[in-house]
Parts: structure tokens; C-alpha cells; sequence
């Protein structure tokens, strides 16, 4: 990382923009809206919104403060999951106010298994022959991040819960 600091150009990251694309899509889709709305709500122009989320355009990014208003608008932090992951770490949510479904807890336990099953097969096949690329560490990492995050998504959602009182 010191050997890059003089330098005045980031590596263009595409998987930070494919993730910030899927979250304003999906907005997009839910709410039955357009792009042009969704660039309205964010303070920007539609043009402005296509020639910020262009793989091609690496020099008008999203701004912190669009990003910010981004995740607010669509519920998604996966952004700043991505970003999380970026410096190795994990974000965990602190609220704790919504009551949990059946359904959320079901379908954030499915996610945490299916997430642990991939950090166990990534860390099994990396450990086959007994030595780790640089590559290879990076995935064990990612993945088991991933499956921290996913158990604390389960975990969160379990204190949300509410014990039923059983008459006895």
C-alpha cells in the first residue's frame, strides 16, 4: 500500500459500483419507479446517475453524501458492506427496534448456513495443499467475513424476538 501512496489514481474498484447498481435497482423495481426518480430523490440528474454508475466513467463517482443518501433511500447497506470488506472489516447493525417474522429469521438463517458453507469450502479447498496464496487468504478472509456478518444478521434478527408467554 506505501508504494501506491504518492500516487494520485485509485484503482477503479467495479465490484463497490456493481453493488451501489444492484441496491438502486432493486429500489427501482420495488417501488415500480424509474431511474429518473430515483436520481430526482438522490438531488442528481438521470444523466448525471447513468455517467456516475458507468464502468467506463472512472472519474465522476458517487459522492459520500449520494452514497449515503443512496443507502437511506433503498435500506440497503451493502455498500457499506462492501467498503467493510475493502479494510477486512465487518459491519454490524445495533438496531434492535423492529419485531422479527418467521419468514426473516427463516430466510437470515438460511443466508448464515449458506454463507458458512461457503467460507468451510473455501478454507478446505485453499488448505489442500498445504500452502495459501496471497489470493487464496484474501478469499478465506472475504468469505469468512461474510459468514460473520450473515450470523450476526441472525443474531440480531434473534434479539428482535419477542418470548411468548406459555400459561401453565
Amino acid at each position: 500500500m506505501k508504494e501506491n501512496r504518492r500516487s494520485n489514481a485509485r484503482v477503479f474498484d467495479q465490484g463497490l459500483l456493481v453493488t451501489i447498481q444492484k441496491s438502486i435497482i432493486k429500489d427501482i423495481k420495488r417501488n415500480d419507479s424509474t431511474k429518473e426518480d430515483f436520481a430526482s430523490e438522490i438531488g442528481i440528474t438521470k444523466g448525471t446517475l447513468e455517467n456516475k454508475w458507468t464502468f467506463s466513467n472512472k472519474i465522476n463517482d458517487f459522492t459520500i453524501h449520494e452514497l449515503i443518501h443512496i443507502m437511506e433511500l433503498t435500506g440497503d447497506t451493502s455498500p457499506l458492506e462492501y467498503i467493510g470488506h475493502m479494510f477486512d472489516m465487518a459491519v454490524i447493525s445495533t438496531n434492535t427496534e423492529n419485531v422479527t417474522s418467521v419468514e426473516e429469521l427463516n430466510r437470515l438463517t438460511d443466508e448464515a448456513q449458506i454463507q458458512s458453507g461457503e467460507s468451510f469450502a473455501t478454507v478446505k479447498n485453499a488448505s489442500k495443499d498445504g500452502v495459501y496464496t496471497a489470493e487464496e487468504i484474501e478469499d478465506m478472509k472475504k468469505e469468512s467475513l461474510e459468514a460473520i456478518e450473515a450470523e450476526q444478521r441472525k443474531l440480531d434478527a434473534i434479539n428482535k424476538l419477542v418470548p411468548v408467554e406459555l400459561e401453565d
